[in-house]
């Protein structure tokens, strides 16, 4: 029971004699977990962590947190044993941590020779992220050349394009990503930059009747629908479309297009009739987050229990129907695009009041007001000519 319920970093926090106690209790049966107790009971974390098992290493590491990897772990690792760490699988996470953080001073240059050529795409685009925090440019680059040939899916390629164009200012690699048959930041910024428009977008599908039987509120049927199209051809998918005919199923049906070909995409803007939004910035963002979230299908459940379109957590809908002294809604409402497009603008309204830039914005849609607050007080978007791409 304590091998699986005590985590690290609980372990960590114990005093002398309580893990004195763990170490007896447990030094017969479960060897790892008493070697890392061990390191934690004699101090000198950083020298008995390099002189243990890669894995040994990773379990500390990846799960203390990052005020303990900051006071115990911002060293230069020597080179053999980074060659050790990297042949690992756990090093992907590892290098996301160092990345992530803006803590480090001497950790992350640990990593800038390393040989990357084996390793899949995540780590070496981390790598390459750690060499520009560290203004190594050349090295950022090989490292991005690596990433490039190991990219599998076209954001990915996308992202690292946008990378090497960042640091070289080379304009072909804009030429490149407006190629690109998605849509994403990095294409954006490049279209903007060239001043062209993306031709693989559809903004507008026409209703051919006022009603057509679905009930868009109903998230059991739209679960049944969701099964259904799961395994069909792009030709089937394009067939079982054409059930969605009236204006509020055209979401429905953009959706189902878009899972027909990935490279055509569908950028409505349903619920107008509900949206009492003047500015057209506003309006953008409110259409952005939406598509974000929900790809504005009304029943929309995330695995987190976020509800409807705008996808409100339970506990938001609490604390704003308390505090707008609102009774009588349920969490079902929120399946009604009216209820959602109403809460969604007020919430927006409040964001944009406390955040004001639209980065910002979304940050605090996804994660609360709170944790963007806090971001900000960190130096994750302290000046730099590769900001706020590097922060974000």
């Amino acid at each position: 029971c304590i091998d699986i319920g005590l985590t690290i970093y609980e372990a960590i926090n114990l005093n002398k004699k309580d893990l004195k106690f763990l170490i007896d209790k447990m030094s017969e049966n479960y060897p790892e977990l008493v070697e890392i107790l061990q390191i934690f009971l004699g101090g000198r974390i950083f020298e008995k962590s390099i002189n243990s098992e890669p894995k040994i290493f990773f379990k500390i590491f990846n799960n203390i947190g990052n005020r303990y990897r900051k006071k115990w772990f911002d060293r230069v690792i020597p080179k053999e044993y980074v060659k050790e760490l990297v042949a690992k699988e756990e090093f992907s996470e590892m290098i996301f941590h160092i990345v992530t953080s803006f803590k480090f001073t001497r950790l992350p240059h640990s990593f800038l020779n390393v040989d990357s050529k084996k390793l899949s795409y995540d780590p070496t685009f981390y790598l390459a992220l750690n060499a520009i925090k560290l203004n190594r440019l050349k090295i950022a680059l090989k490292f991005l050349d690596h990433s490039l040939k190991k990219a599998k899916l076209r954001g990915e390629i996308d992202k690292v394009l946008f990378w090497k164009y960042l640091i070289s200012q080379d304009k072909k690699y804009l030429k490149e990503l407006t190629e690109s048959f998605d849509i994403n930041i990095y294409t954006i910024y490049a279209m903007q930059k060239l001043s062209i428009s993306p031709k693989n977008v559809v903004t507008y599908i026409k209703a051919s009747q006022k009603n057509d039987g679905f009930d868009i509120k109903d998230p059991f049927i739209w679960e049944k629908v969701k099964k259904e199209i799961k395994y069909l051809s792009p030709k089937e998918l394009k067939e079982y479309a054409k059930r969605f005919k009236s204006i509020k199923t055209i979401p429905h049906k953009a959706y189902i297009l878009q899972k027909a070909n990935d490279k055509i995409h569908y950028f409505i803007t349903p619920y107008k009739e509900f949206i009492s939004i003047k500015d057209k910035e506003t309006l953008a963002l409110f259409y952005a987050i939406a598509k974000t979230e929900s790809d504005f299908i009304p029943v929309a459940i995330s695995q987190s229990y976020a509800i409807g379109f705008m996808q409100f957590l339970p506990f938001l809908i609490d604390k704003m129907t308390r505090v707008m002294e609102i009774n009588g809604v349920k969490y079902q409402d929120f399946f009604n695009p009216k209820i959602s497009t109403l809460f969604g603008i007020l919430h927006l309204s409040y964001l944009k009041k406390h955040l004001k830039h639209p980065l910002l914005i979304a940050y605090g849609y996804n994660q609360g007001v709170g944790y963007t607050q806090r971001l900000l007080k960190t130096s994750i978007f302290k000046k730099d000519r590769f900001q706020p791409y590097l922060g974000i």
